[in-house]
């Protein structure tokens, strides 16, 4: 019967069709399901937004920085600069230029990461908004406002 291809079949119950959420098994058939997901793309409103704010003022740059320096306080507790003291590598000598390819790989890898997580979680918000649900556009815009 091809007349049932609309998905009438819950009309037949007098019970409205369910919003599926990005899959099918994740049908939002009951309230709590329903404020549960706006509450959750709200959320990643907020992380796309601070994502963004932290690339924007480059201190995924400067934390990606400080992650692979050794500090140079001959005070400071941190085990890896202690040993590296030790070894003499902290006197502030050049780094070699595999260090510094390393360091370089690192930054661009950690600044790529933030870039990709921010487009994924930014067409997850756009699946949301544009599933013809008022309620999870507006959650959408809370989030990104």
């Amino acid at each position: 019967n091809t007349d049932n291809m609309d998905n009438t079949d819950n009309m037949d119950n007098n019970t409205p069709p369910c919003l599926n959420f990005l899959f099918k098994g994740w049908t939002l058939d009951t309230p709590t399901k329903f404020i549960g997901v706006m509450a959750c793309v709200v959320l990643l409103g907020i992380v796309v937004e601070l994502i963004a704010a932290l690339r924007s003022g480059g201190t995924i740059q400067r934390w990606a920085r400080s992650c692979c320096r050794c500090c140079s306080s001959p005070t400071s507790n941190n085990r890896r600069c202690a040993a590296r003291r030790a070894n003499g590598r902290a006197d502030g000598r050049r780094r070699s230029k595999c260090a510094r390819a390393k360091r370089r790989l690192w930054i661009q890898s950690v600044v790529v990461t933030t870039h990709v997580v921010q487009a994924f979680v930014g067409y997850v918000l756009m699946l949301a908004a544009m599933s013809y649900s008022v309620e999870l556009l507006i959650s959408v815009l809370g989030g990104l406002g």
